[in-house]
């Protein structure tokens, strides 16, 4: 942490004070929650008996832009489960697009008015 600690008190019998800033209490519960957060998306993304893409994986296997996926979304072509938080798309339903077992959305025709 950036910061500095203030003064630690009664080392000896076992019990301590940390004195510290308020920037630095939100600073220290800022990073435990990444870290939770970060382990709890990496123990569930283990678990999961399906093999899961991210975002930013999909995007490079597909090789088709962030407005793409979030198109399809809307469209219900390939719709992403969230864990921990993020965005993951199933490995099986990106094989069927591939494969062409899932057919696109169709485009839906501008209406003048």
């Amino acid at each position: 942490m950036p910061n500095r600690i203030l003064s630690i008190l009664n080392p000896d019998n076992g019990r301590f004070a940390i004195t510290i800033n308020s920037e630095e209490v939100l600073l220290l519960i800022t990073k435990i929650r990444e870290i939770v957060k970060e382990e709890v998306y990496n123990t569930y993304r283990k678990k999961l008996s399906e093999e899961y893409l991210t975002r930013k994986e999909l995007i490079e296997m597909l090789k088709v832009s962030e407005n793409v996926l979030t198109k399809w979304n809307h469209q219900d072509f390939l719709t992403p489960v969230k864990v921990g938080g993020k965005s993951l798309y199933k490995k099986s339903d990106v094989i069927k697009i591939i494969s062409g077992k899932n057919k696109k959305p169709k485009r839906r025709k501008k209406t003048q008015s």
